[in-house]
């Protein structure tokens, strides 16, 4: 079998099918809401740097954040279920087709590199102003292609409990050695890099005693095609996501307890249950809370905390829409005797209590990091656009689902 062909075809069909959901992730609001992120995070950015305290500890903010980017290797490897069978028995003939794979996933990691580089930049000219940051890229690219490999022949290995404290110590070995490096010292530098060089040898020569796992390839493959339609789904029905869900019996009471037994509140308790359940939309929410509100803590411009609170207002809204045809293809919903305005219903006004609960959330860190003015400025001003992308953005695309 050609291994040039066969990546040939398996590489064109991915970045088909990835296309062909990207197109929704990246239109024109997105790409907008993104923009004001980004501008936003660049004022922010700024303005510490303008008023950097002497006691940030810059070195250390550098070593972790470097540590992390040079460990996170993802390896995409193009690989199918069916594959187990048909290619398990030739898979030795196959190699020129996962170095491909591998050469593609290290440039297809360049955005995050190129990324966090440039955004340390700033940081470490405004604190080390006599240093040499194209020598640090030259290392950084250095530990990157070592760990990469590393985690490449990891891939053979079946202990998870082993590579799990691998990462752990290679993740403290390594931060240990930029560290060492940013302070100048230039002995427990050399000895890190030592210790990671032996460290990974080491572990290196105990993964290629062992074949290649053609099942964990398949695996982490399909992990992270899964991840990507989770993305996709807060824009667009996605019929190849597998959904997960979780019991959570006390918040799935919470939610429930108060709804009427009555024909009409269905679709209510449906709803209420769903979201208690799916991973999709109480985790995605949950974090998207947490992160607007630590924004939101870390600003102390008005107009700049409006924005942004709005911002992220909009993007839950946008992530709980999926909810109202998350059942849509269970044809036992079609047995229900109700009424379809009443799933309307019920969706519009558990969004409406969701979003009341969000923007109560970002007003009280308002408050609490601006005035008690400002807060209730933002109240006003988040429930007005709450209000407005409930019953008239998110009404108007409810209809269009129907």
């Amino acid at each position: 079998m050609d291994s040039r062909q066969l990546f040939k075809i398996r590489f064109t069909a991915h970045i088909k099918h990835v296309m062909r959901y990207a197109q929704y992730i990246l239109n024109g609001h997105i790409a907008i809401a993104l923009i004001f992120l980004v501008v936003a995070f660049a004022v922010i950015y700024q303005q510490f740097l303008l008023d950097l305290p002497e006691a940030f500890p810059v070195s250390l903010v550098m070593s972790v954040l470097f540590s992390l980017v040079i460990l996170y290797n993802p390896i995409q490897t193009f690989t199918k279920q069916a594959d187990l069978v048909f290619l398990l028995p030739t898979i030795e003939s196959l190699k020129g087709f996962f170095y491909r794979g591998l050469v593609y996933s290290f440039f297809f990691q360049s955005y995050l590199m190129i990324l966090i580089l440039a955004a340390i930049s700033p940081l470490y000219h405004a604190r080390f102003t006599s240093g040499n940051y194209l020598f640090i890229i030259f290392l950084f690219l250095i530990f990157k292609l070592w760990h990469f490999i590393m985690s490449w022949a990891s891939l053979r290995l079946r202990d998870q409990t082993l590579l799990f404290y691998t990462k752990v110590g290679l993740f403290i070995v390594q931060t240990f050695v930029w560290y060492s490096y940013l302070k100048s010292w230039t002995i427990l530098f050399i000895i890190g890099v030592m210790g990671l060089f032996l460290i990974l040898s080491y572990l290196l020569h105990q993964a290629f005693d062992h074949s290649l796992a053609l099942d964990q390839l398949i695996m982490n493959d399909q992990h992270r095609l899964e991840r990507f339609y989770r993305l996709a789904s807060l824009f667009t029905d996605v019929r190849e996501l597998s959904t997960r869900v979780k019991k959570r019996q006390l918040l799935s009471r919470l939610l429930t307890s108060s709804v009427m037994i009555k024909q009409k509140e269905t679709f209510t308790y449906l709803y209420r249950l769903t979201f208690s359940r799916s991973e999709d939309y109480l985790g995605l929410s949950s974090r998207l809370v947490v992160i607007g509100g630590v924004a939101l803590a870390a600003i102390d411009q008005t107009l700049l905390s409006f924005g942004i609170g709005v911002l992220f207002i909009y993007l839950i809204g946008i992530q709980l829409l999926p909810l109202f045809s998350h059942h849509d293809t269970k044809l036992w919903l079609l047995l229900y005797p109700v009424n379809k305005q009443e799933k309307e219903r019920a969706f519009l006004q558990l969004l409406t209590a969701l979003l009341s609960i969000v923007v109560l959330v970002l007003t009280a860190t308002i408050m609490l990091r601006l005035t008690l003015l400002d807060g209730l400025l933002f109240l006003v001003l988040a429930g007005i656009f709450s209000y407005g992308f409930v019953w008239v953005y998110a009404k108007n695309k409810v209809k269009a689902r129907k």
